[in-house]
């Protein structure tokens, strides 16, 4: 009887082990459809300072018709995803319907248009969101279970500080996309034999991360290393000598590929890549901080209390989970320990260097701490065999994932509500409910609380002395936008300002010089005093 099922099992096997193997993949679609929905409810956040420089270099090639952007702060993969949006005008614009004489006119008001923006920060968009993906299948593949995939998957989706960098028109995001899928590659090549296509997959990925911003090029030392971790036993040092300078080579070939401006604009490259130097070595307005043990642990407390939750309390509890993680890692392998641990510990090095810290530099290591804190609660769920434990484990996950969830979308409706008086009215209700606090409001608060009717809360005073706290729009209290009052440094602001009203489309204690959607902030009075603020 077996031999003549075992034909008809042999058949039904692969299809069977196929349809497992899809479903594995589909949880991954719950934190991606989220961050896309998210992202694309406040894509319309107004001005980013940046985005200009993105559309200047399409303007030049518009105009001179040579696909170089001729600036170099950043490599060219922002560039040629830029350009890219403009792909349905310059279909357009060889059609019957644009004269030939007209057509650079034409693709300059395209490109100075908003639905062009908002087409642009789409493409950054979903290109970025792919970070989610790679992050699942890296722990999909690594732990063979679909479970911490999806956790590290949904840590990574529903952080609003990745989320609302993904609508930019900025290259951040976008590298910690490709820094994922080195990653990906380079585990593949621990784990899959033959191990070299992986290996010169991962090279092209590194060389793509670098060719979106220069730091990332460190991502070549973690495929070396995994070239080294799977080199062949008793060959001798020449075969893994000649691995690793072809992986070198397809790294620099595929960067110089991406910014070919590198060799074709010699001297402009040159005086892109010093400004930017120059700028992070000699300070750059609030973003300053002493290079060294003071950088060093800024960048821990982004890590620690702002990169995966809104929620200080939440982020700390994931942080824990990711030092978890890495005791595990460590260990479980040394090998994988070393090869996942070698790109935090250089990048985080290398920029504790520097005088400048802004924290969407640092995004690309999220994939990194995203999968440790799944690390961490996978290994918490295996040591953990009492039910009650495991009870609270799965209640708490839950839960750190709908809040985070929660705020990503309410985020993302304050940013459809810009403009609008929204935030004064909230700003009001708050005085409302803590009568017993003395408010002063600037003039230009108070005229707003005049105009929406009705009579002003008996706990509002124009006069400073009289009042505990402050309520001001932020550009009446910091007019001068070089003035460095404070460091938009994590953890360093958090008595200053108790809480502000206005859209959530950044997180302004990090980027206090934001050019646009100004918002109402509270502060206590003695703050306001230390400060020197002059509010009107």
């Amino acid at each position: 009887m077996s031999e003549t099922l075992s034909p008809n099992c042999a058949e039904a096997a692969p299809p069977a082990a196929r349809a497992r193997r899809t479903a594995r993949l589909l949880p991954v679609l719950v934190p991606l459809t989220a961050a896309l929905i998210a992202g694309f409810w406040g894509l319309d956040l107004g001005s980013h300072w940046d985005e200009h420089r993105r559309l200047a270099s399409v303007h030049r090639t518009i105009d001179r018709g040579v696909l170089l952007p001729g600036m170099y702060w950043w490599p060219s993969m922002s560039y040629w995803l830029t350009l890219s949006s403009l792909a349905p005008e310059i279909i357009a614009s060889q059609g019957p319907d644009v004269p030939r004489q007209e057509t650079r006119a034409y693709l300059h008001r395209a490109v100075d248009s908003r639905r062009f923006l908002l087409r642009a920060r789409s493409v950054y968009m979903c290109v970025s969101a792919l970070s989610i993906v790679w992050v699942y299948l890296v722990v999909l593949v690594w732990r063979k279970t679909w479970f911490p995939a999806f956790i590290a998957a949904s840590l990574v989706a529903l952080s609003w500080e990745i989320n609302y960098h993904m609508r930019w028109i900025a290259i951040d995001v976008v590298m910690m996309q490709f820094t994922a899928l080195t990653v990906l590659f380079a585990v593949l090549s621990r784990l899959k034999t033959p191990y070299r296509p992986w290996l010169y997959l991962a090279a092209v990925a590194a060389g793509c991360a670098c060719g979106s911003k220069y730091p990332a090029g460190l991502l070549i030392v973690l495929v070396l290393l995994a070239a080294y971790q799977r080199r062949e036993r008793g060959t001798g040092l020449f075969p893994l000598a000649r691995l690793m300078l072809a992986l070198c080579a397809v790294f620099g070939t595929t960067y110089v590929l991406i910014t070919p401006g590198t060799i074709l604009e010699p001297i402009e490259f040159v005086r892109g890549v010093r400004f930017n130097l120059d700028v992070y070595a000699q300070g750059h307005a609030s973003h300053n901080v002493s290079p060294g043990l003071e950088h060093f642990w800024a960048i821990l407390k982004f890590f620690g209390v702002a990169l995966f939750s809104k929620y200080d309390g939440i982020a700390i509890f994931l942080s824990l989970l990711g030092i978890a993680g890495i005791y595990a890692l460590v260990r479980e392998s040394r090998q994988m320990a070393v090869l996942m641990l070698c790109m935090p510990a250089l990048y985080i090095a290398y920029f504790s260097t520097q005088r400048v810290l802004i924290v969407r530099n640092l995004l690309l290591l999220a994939p990194f701490f995203a999968i440790f804190s799944a690390l961490g609660i996978e290994f918490l769920w295996k040591t953990w065999k009492n039910k009650a434990w495991r009870a609270a484990i799965a209640c708490a996950v839950t839960g750190v994932l709908v809040v985070n969830g929660w705020w990503l979308f309410y985020a993302a409706d304050t940013v459809t509500d810009r403009g609008s008086d929204r935030f004064i009215r909230e700003a009001v209700a708050y005085v409302d409910q803590h009568a017993d606090t003395r408010f002063f409001v600037s003039k230009r608060v108070a005229d707003d609380f005049a105009a929406l009717g009705g009579a002003e809360p008996a706990n509002v005073t124009r006069d400073m002395a009289a009042a505990d706290q402050a309520l001001f729009y932020t550009k009446e209290g910091f007019v001068d936008a070089e003035v460095d009052w404070r460091k938009d440094v994590p953890g360093n602001f958090m008595t200053d300002v108790a809480t502000w009203f206005g859209p959530y489309e950044i997180n302004w204690l990090l980027y206090t010089k934001w050019p646009t959607n100004e918002r109402i902030a509270l502060m206590s009075t003695a703050t306001v005093a230390r400060l020197d603020l002059k509010l009107p």
